[in-house]
């Protein structure tokens, strides 16, 4: 005769036993798991200043947390060094680098008017452009001087007093460009006596105008010679035509001594 299911009901435990039986489990698990849950040993939850460890990482390493202050800090770009003055440069790229006067024997190289030694007199054996000025291959004026001295620009002021310097007019001179580009001009304009660039709001800055200059004395004289040529034509030769080595020499001339009045 089969049972009937009251008959294969499993007895109840008394609620004491089942109380320790839970007990056991739960303890049985706590010990599986590697921690015993109790006031003490509660394992921190992870909070917002502490670094969460990356999903995809394989070696643990950690990554900031959205929202920390590490996060913000790095998401920052990174603060450029200090930018150091730019010097520019003393010469252009191309610059005047000799000019000759055929007529009058003259053939100089030519540096920067800025290559002068304290206190600033200007050197020997060469001529300078001067730096406020422009190059022969750009609008406006080109200025270049050289000591009245032997071997410099000493003919063009002999010239210059030799009938208020008409031979000067219709002379040529070349400039030569330290890339290989020669410029030739043809002189129009004698002014001496100069004490000032007065002349320059009398010439067309919109052309190409070349001045050539020079003392009117011995050291220290404020009077100059101005010789203003129009360009008529410009080629090209080699660059070691253009551009010889200068070989500037410091001439300034020796002060007297003078002695303590007694």
């Amino acid at each position: 005769m089969p049972l009937s299911w009251s008959a294969r009901r499993p007895a109840r435990l008394p609620a004491a036993a089942s109380t320790f039986l839970l007990f056991v489990a739960l303890f049985v698990l706590s010990a599986c798991a590697g921690t015993v849950a109790g006031p003490s040993s509660q394992v921190p939850a992870a909070s917002a200043d502490m670094p969460a460890a990356s999903p995809g990482s394989a070696s643990g390493s950690v990554v900031p947390a959205p929202g920390s202050p590490t996060a913000a800090a790095s998401a920052e770009p990174a603060t450029p060094g200090p930018t150091l003055p730019r010097v520019p440069p003393l010469q252009p790229p191309a610059y005047a680098s000799r000019v000759v006067v055929g007529d009058l024997d003259i053939d100089l190289p030519v540096i920067s008017g800025d290559l002068q030694p304290p206190p600033n007199y200007p050197l020997c054996d060469v001529a300078a452009y001067v730096t406020r000025f422009g190059q022969p291959y750009e609008a406006g004026v080109t200025y270049i001087s050289a000591h009245a001295q032997r071997g410099m620009f000493a003919p063009l002021l002999a010239a210059s007093e030799r009938a208020d310097g008409a031979e000067l007019i219709g002379m040529n001179v070349q400039v030569f460009v330290s890339d290989g580009r020669l410029f030739n001009y043809v002189i129009e304009r004698v002014v001496r006596h100069a004490v000032d660039y007065a002349v320059l709001a009398e010439l067309p800055l919109d052309e190409q105008v070349l001045i050539l200059q020079t003392s009117e004395g011995l050291y220290g004289t404020i009077e100059k010679l101005q010789v203003i040529a129009a360009l008529e034509s410009e080629t090209t030769v080699d660059p070691a035509e253009a551009a010889p080595e200068p070989m500037p020499r410091d001439c300034e001339p020796e002060k007297p001594v003078v002695s303590p009045a007694t």
